[in-house]
């Protein structure tokens, strides 16, 4: 689901040091590793490392534990 595209980091995408990130719309079932690890395939650009997808995930959206609900609105890199 790609409903927004934000940038972090930077004033424009594609500029140096910016992060471009999308809203992603947790589904059922739906854990933080399967999301990191569909992005990560997705993205596979050397970003290939779940672990780090997941890491970057947390931090993005500052997650207090790993857990993520049905309907709960994630940021992830695009």
């Amino acid at each position: 689901m790609l409903p927004a595209v934000f940038t972090s980091g930077g004033d424009s995408v594609g500029q140096a040091g910016s992060t471009t990130y999308i809203k992603v719309v947790v589904a059922p079932g739906e854990t933080l590793w399967s999301i990191a690890a569909d992005t990560a395939a997705a993205i596979g650009d050397g970003h290939g490392d779940v672990r780090a997808m997941v890491d970057e995930i947390v931090s993005v959206n500052s997650l207090v534990q790993p857990d993520v609900q049905a309907g709960q609105v994630l940021r992830v890199p695009a």
